[in-house]
């Protein structure tokens, strides 16, 4: 889909990137737990031989996993690929639809987070009651992604969300105000000026 709908050049830095994150995930896995076992358990209370017990902790956890996804997404993001997940489908909404990436990734993992809770957490998937811990997670996973898209927003503009660019030009450019206005869905002043030592 990246290749087809963003081109080339994006759809292969996605293809790198998709295929590099599982591996550093691997690698950082085995240096944070401390044994076979535990690796394959996925026990949060042996994380670096348990000083990382955070599983007590759900949205202090939440929090700092949300910013470490935006950092990382940014990054991939600003270098013009991503990761071959549901920020290909954002990428998409903001090329076609002139959605702000930012925006699109929190609607799209936001409406996954959703069906997930209408499923998991309402129990309507598996025909059992629910329990409150499953909507709770729903719940955190709303608010990881609306902070994972903020983090993105700061990764890719800064601080501040206003650009000032000036095009300087000799010339009368109708293709150029039409891409400003249409494409890029912005507006612009345009500025009849002159050099003060050549007039």
């Amino acid at each position: 889909l990246s290749v087809i709908f963003l081109g080339t050049k994006l759809g292969a830095r996605t293809i790198a990137a998709a295929l590099t994150t599982p591996l550093l995930m691997n690698i950082m896995s085995r240096l944070v737990y401390p044994t076979e076992e535990a690796l394959h358990a996925l026990d949060p209370s042996q994380l670096l031989g348990g000083i990382m017990d955070l599983s007590d902790h759900l949205m202090l956890t939440c929090v700092m996993g949300a910013v470490l996804i935006g950092i990382g997404s940014g990054i991939v993001v600003k270098n013009q690929a991503t990761t071959g997940g549901s920020d290909i489908v954002a990428m998409m909404l903001q090329k076609y639809m002139h959605i702000r990436f930012s925006r699109a990734i929190l609607l799209v993992d936001g409406i996954v987070v959703c069906f997930g809770l209408l499923v998991i957490g309402f129990g309507l998937g598996s025909g059992e009651v629910s329990e409150e811990p499953s909507v709770y997670l729903s719940l955190y996973s709303l608010i990881a992604i609306f902070i994972v898209s903020r983090v993105i927003a700061y990764m890719i503009n800064g601080s501040k969300n206003d650009k000032l660019i000036f095009v300087i030009s000799e010339k009368e450019l109708p293709d150029l105000h039409k891409y400003i206005l249409n494409d890029l869905d912005r507006t612009a002043t345009c500025i009849k000026s002159s050099g003060l030592y050549t007039k």
